[in-house]
């Protein structure tokens, strides 16, 4: 028998299912599977009528998302493909080679980019910006700069982050690493992760 996600289901396929199609139907769409038949056919008749993605389908459009964004973080405005952090060798740790850049291009990036979520909306993450309270407080530490290359127009910036709450065990919950990629003319924020639980 055909599944579900790859045939395009019909109204006349609905009323010919049987109850144990039907709830497999139902399933699939993440819906109740309980009920007599009637039931279960009027359910299955709604998600074709609203159009319910399938948990297949969501799966693979969650997963092209994030292959995007993945993708996204690695490529400057100019179009450029920035190698992964973690695979540059050679980081310095004079800090005087960081690009100048203001408390505005990490506002622009946390707050107002509308790159890092999957509806295109501002990220309003205006707690975020509490991080300058980490670096005033020694949270921040093993600041070290990444030039790529001398072709390259951005250039990596990576450090460690001490949680807000730390635990006694160290290995419960290490350091955060972080890592920013900026422009080295202007200082404009591109991309930026964290290992924290909020990414």
């Amino acid at each position: 028998m055909a599944d579900v996600n790859t045939v395009k289901v019909t109204v006349e396929d609905i009323n010919s299912y049987t109850v144990k199609r039907l709830k497999r139907f139902l399933k699939e769409y993440r819906q109740n599977v309980s009920g007599r038949a009637h039931e279960l056919r009027e359910r299955a008749l709604g998600v074709l009528c609203l159009q319910i993605p399938s948990e297949t389908n969501l799966k693979n459009a969650d997963q092209r998302d994030q292959e995007t964004r993945e993708l996204g973080k690695y490529t400057t405005p100019l179009g450029e493909t920035l190698p992964k952090p973690d695979t540059l060798d050679d980081w310095s740790d004079d800090v005087t080679k960081i690009p100048d850049f203001s408390e505005r291009e990490l506002y622009n990036c946390l707050v107002l980019n509308t790159s890092r979520t999957f509806d295109r909306a501002p990220c309003g993450a205006v707690r975020q910006l509490k991080a300058k309270q980490f670096y005033e407080d020694n949270h921040v530490h093993s600041v070290r700069f990444q030039h790529i290359s001398n072709q390259c127009s951005h250039a990596y910036v990576r450090c460690l982050v001490i949680p807000s709450l730390p635990t006694l065990d160290r290995n419960k919950q290490p350091d955060y690493r972080v890592w920013i990629s900026l422009s080295k003319v202007t200082g404009q924020v591109n991309s930026a992760e964290c290992t924290c639980p909020a990414g």
